[in-house]
């Protein structure tokens, strides 16, 4: 009896036992869960953080894009206007809001399903960083993800670093693409010649100011010089008394004091129809019209660039390098975009010349005051209305600037 009351209570421990051991492997097991759980969410946050720094950097450089594009000049700070609209959605300058692709919008949706989960989940955005380059704009962010699991007293606690490059290719960019037929083309291009403008000759007497056209050779010209005058129309010799400038090899009296003129030049060279600016003393032969045409870039002899850098495009500048003697001539067509992105009087073509030996600000194209008053000095923007397509024979048979 003795026997078998100890075998009871022996066995009643032993199974006690057993069941106590059984219950605390489960309960090892379910924090185990729990906690691979919660380092699974916390990788998910860490993963998802890198996709939404890549989303909202191609949304803010979109949306900087698309504002220089509906007001016809670019931003004042595009480093500053990106770090906002990665951040928040929205900017001093642009106040669309964007914040379904901010890291801030992210970060609020992310904290709040992380607390339907029961955690405690804090990201901080530390160090940021934008670099930008021809064809591509990189962010690099620096994160501080914690995430606490109040169940298992579980905290993770990691310092995340981020890279993203966002390609330009599908963005609408200012100066890369032209609108037509709902999509953005890429026509951004290398010239097959080496400079927007080459002077061809100097003159020996010429009176101030600038003009542009085409050279139209004066058959009907009782000299023995031939003259080349420069029209505003097409070159035949019939619209010859619309001209806006003389050149000739003979050093004569001007004829006309109201027309820039330019004498004792060499004339043999210019070819019928071809596009002139005449500039002080020095005749030079443009390639406005078919950078234009064929939306065509210079290629920077120093710093081997394909064109300026993504925030240059957003700020709309295009500046030469202290050492550069010539470069870039970068052309935009805002003329054909949609309806959304139109404002009137708003659509332009930007340009430059960078610095050369001879003719640094080349008048006529530029600004020059003496030859457009309302002009002062030297200017990086054409304005393509209707008045200049005509003036620059652009390709219009559809009625818009085409490639």
């Amino acid at each position: 009896m003795v026997y078998t009351t100890f075998a009871i209570v022996a066995t009643n421990l032993l199974l006690l036992l057993f069941l106590t051991t059984s219950g605390s492997n489960d309960y090892t097991s379910s924090v185990q869960i729990r906690e691979g759980e919660a380092s699974h969410y916390q990788q998910s946050v860490e993963d998802f953080t890198g996709k939404t720094h890549e989303i909202a950097l191609k949304t803010a450089s979109s949306a900087v894009i698309n504002h220089t594009l509906r007001q016809g000049e670019g931003i004042q700070d595009g480093e500053e206007t990106l770090e906002a609209l990665l951040i928040n959605g929205t900017s001093d300058e642009i106040d669309r809001l964007f914040r379904y692709a901010s890291l801030n919008k992210w970060r609020e949706d992310v904290s709040e399903s992380a607390e339907d989960r029961g955690y405690t989940l804090s990201i901080k955005f530390n160090k940021r960083s934008l670099d930008d380059s021809f064809l591509s704009m990189t962010g690099n962010l620096t994160s501080r993800i914690e995430l606490e699991a109040p169940q298992t007293s579980s905290r993770f606690n990691k310092t995340v670093r981020y890279e993203n490059q966002v390609s330009l290719v599908g963005l609408e960019d200012t100066m890369l693409f032209s609108r037509s037929d709902e999509t953005y083309r890429n026509k951004y291009r290398r010239c097959s010649f080496r400079k927007p403008a080459e002077k061809i000759t100097d003159g020996t007497v010429s009176n101030q100011g600038a003009t542009f056209g085409k050279a139209t050779r004066n058959k009907d010209s009782g000299n023995k010089e031939e003259k080349i005058l420069v029209t505003d129309g097409e070159p035949n010799s019939s619209r010859a008394n619309a001209y806006a400038g003389t050149v000739a090899s003979s050093n004569e009296d001007p004829e006309y004091k109201n027309t820039k003129y330019i004498f004792g030049a060499e004339t043999a060279d210019i070819e019928e129809g071809e596009d002139l600016i005449l500039y002080r003393d020095q005749v030079w032969s443009s390639r406005i019209r078919q950078i234009i045409n064929t939306g065509c870039y210079l290629k920077s002899n120093v710093t081997g660039e394909t064109g300026p850098g993504l925030m240059e495009r957003m700020e709309n500048k295009l500046q030469a390098q202290e050492n550069e003697t010539e470069g870039l001539l970068t052309i935009i067509d805002k003329k054909r975009l949609p309806e959304e992105l139109q404002y009137p009087g708003r659509s332009s073509i930007g340009y430059k010349y960078f610095r050369s030996d001879e003719g640094k600000k080349i008048a006529g194209l530029t600004g020059n005051k003496s030859f457009d008053k309302n002009r002062d000095g030297y200017r990086e923007d054409f304005r393509l209305d209707e008045q200049h397509i005509e003036k620059w024979n652009l390709n219009t048979p559809d009625g818009g600037l085409t490639y």
